[in-house]
C-alpha cells in the first residue's frame, strides 16, 4: 500500500503537466489522460519520466527504483518476509520521498 501511494503522488505531479510528458515521450501521445498511462505504462517508466522532467535526481529515481524492486520482492512470490523493522523503514522511506516530492508540485 505504501508503494501505491507513492505513486499516486507521482502521478498526480506528473499529470499537472501533460505537455511536458508528451513532449518527453511522443509515443505516449496515444493516451488522453494521467488515468490512461496508469493503465499502460509500467511503473519504472513512469519513475524514469519524473527523473528525465527534472523531479528527481538521478540517485533518488535509483533508490525509488530500488524501493520499486522491493516492493516487486514482496508482492510476488519469493519467499522474502521482511521483519517489522525493515517493513517500518520501508514505509518511512517512502513517506520521506512523497514529502519531497510535494514541494516539488508545479
Amino acid at each position: 500500500m505504501a508503494w501505491t501511494a507513492f505513486m499516486d503522488c507521482l502521478e498526480e505531479i506528473l499529470g499537472q503537466d501533460w505537455q511536458s510528458i508528451v513532449e518527453v515521450r511522443p509515443s505516449w501521445s496515444k493516451w488522453q489522460s494521467m488515468e490512461e498511462l496508469r493503465e499502460n505504462v509500467p511503473e519504472q517508466q513512469l519513475v524514469e519520466l519524473a527523473r528525465e522532467l527534472g523531479l528527481l535526481s538521478k540517485s533518488e529515481m535509483k533508490t525509488i527504483l530500488g524501493l520499486l524492486a522491493k516492493r516487486n520482492e514482496c508482492a510476488h512470490p519469493t519467499g522474502h518476509e521482511p521483519d517489522m523493522n525493515q517493513a517500518i523503514g520501508y514505509i518511512a522511506e517512502l513517506l520521506s520521498r512523497v514529502e519531497k516530492l510535494a514541494r516539488k508540485r508545479v
